[in-house]
């Protein structure tokens, strides 16, 4: 199938052609001004692939699928748009400002789910929870986590003299900042990080509100923590 513009040299000029398989627009829709194929309000259907036009979309194979200023990309609760509640939307609200909401222009009522989060290439928040390498009391519990947004764990029993925490992460671009509490102990602990800037590890080491020491854990104890890297 072909549709050209103006003839030159016996030849029209090509601006939609395909080989093989079938083609279906809609003709009342369709139009060609002489330079553009304009599809206003219909379709092009090649196999299974479609395209439909609206004054809200636009797509270019140079930029993708454009949106006019705040029309949402949205998705259904079905399978068929036109018997299902449009519920979820991602759209414009300013220049460089995505919203993810449902369904509406603008809307920003959505929640975003991913495993990891970062900054430009910056890691921020990874899916990947920490684990302890060393440190605590006797048989410490098992970490558990949300990746690296917060982690807990308990330290164990026979508890003396200061042992920190080390904890192994997963890999951050400069760092991670981290900071702790004692959720059995608060008023006397003040469990903080310690030691030198590292993309793969955290020590939390426990000190006396009072003195500011360093000093043991208090049997069964539970530290829990929250980190951010950069």
């Amino acid at each position: 199938m072909e549709i050209g513009g103006a003839v030159t040299g016996g030849t029209a000029t090509r601006v939609l052609y395909v080989d093989t398989g079938p083609v279906l627009a809609d003709s009342a829709n369709l139009t060609f001004d002489g330079t553009n194929l304009n599809v206003n309000g219909g379709y092009i259907s090649v196999g299974t692939q479609l395209i439909q036009a609206g004054s809200a979309y636009r797509i270019t194979n140079t930029l993708g699928l454009k949106l006019s200023t705040n029309a949402p990309l949205v998705g259904w609760t079905g399978t068929t748009e036109s018997n299902d509640a449009l519920d979820t939307g991602m759209s414009r609200i300013a220049a460089g400002i995505v919203g993810v909401g449902t369904g509406a222009a603008a809307s920003v009522a959505g929640t975003i789910a991913a495993t990891n989060y970062r900054v430009a290439s910056t890691a921020v928040i990874l899916g990947t929870a920490p684990t302890l390498a060393s440190g605590g009391c006797t048989t410490p519990s098992a970490v558990t986590a949300n990746g690296t947004a917060r982690f807990s764990i308990g330290v164990g029993t026979s508890c003396s003299g200061s042992q920190p925490l080390v904890f192994t992460m997963p890999a951050a671009t400069t760092s991670w900042a981290v900071s702790c509490r004692n959720v059995t102990n608060g008023a006397t602990s003040a469990p903080a990080q310690t030691g030198a800037l590292s993309t793969t590890a955290a020590t939390i080491t426990n000190f006396a509100r009072t003195t500011g020491l360093a000093v043991a854990w208090t049997d069964s104890d539970v530290v829990e923590c929250k980190s951010l890297g950069g």
